[in-house]
């Protein structure tokens, strides 16, 4: 298992399945670390041949658009060979910054709904913490496309999920 971050712009394996962690960043606590953990936990015994795209920074240079175009190739990367995991966490205590809280994120849901709907939402997962503001209403947009899975309110459980469809 690779991890790969928004600092890398080398090649990559298209054969080997990509998990890409979608969600907020901002305002958010690092629940991507916790999910690369959980991943990892899960796949000792198992060894499945797959790579996660890790959209944290791990640095302070952020670089608007080479982090839009990384995200964009990699989701795309996961989008074909492999899933998306969508966690909208719940916004987190730290300061407030100048945005939207998640904006990002809400976008390439709408966007990937859109596009997995055609293929029966085989390369997305989608859970949100049950504190996560506006919960309701993708909900209800979710079933409006006929979503066919349970979104989940624990990120353990999705990840596990997300595991099990690889």
């Amino acid at each position: 298992m690779k991890i790969y971050t928004p600092d890398y712009n080398g090649k990559v394996d298209e054969n080997i399945p990509m998990i890409f962690l979608a969600g907020p960043i901002v305002n958010s606590f690092d629940w991507q670390s916790y999910a690369i953990q959980i991943f990892t936990e899960l796949n000792i015994n198992d060894k499945k041949n797959f790579n996660i795209a890790n959209p944290r920074l791990e640095t302070n240079l952020f670089d608007q658009l080479n982090q839009v175009n990384w995200e964009s190739r990699f989701l795309k990367y996961a989008g074909n060979n492999g899933m998306i995991l969508f966690w909208l966490s719940k916004r987190d205590d730290t300061p407030p910054s100048n945005r939207s809280y998640a904006r990002t994120s809400r976008f390439e849901l709408a966007e990937w709904i859109v596009k997995s709907s055609f293929n029966d939402f085989k390369n997305i997962a989608i859970g949100m913490d049950e504190r996560f503001d506006g919960m309701e209403y993708i909900k209800i947009r979710l079933n409006d496309y006929n979503y066919p899975h349970n979104v989940p309110t624990n990120l353990r459980y999705l990840i596990k999920q997300v595991y099990n469809r690889l």
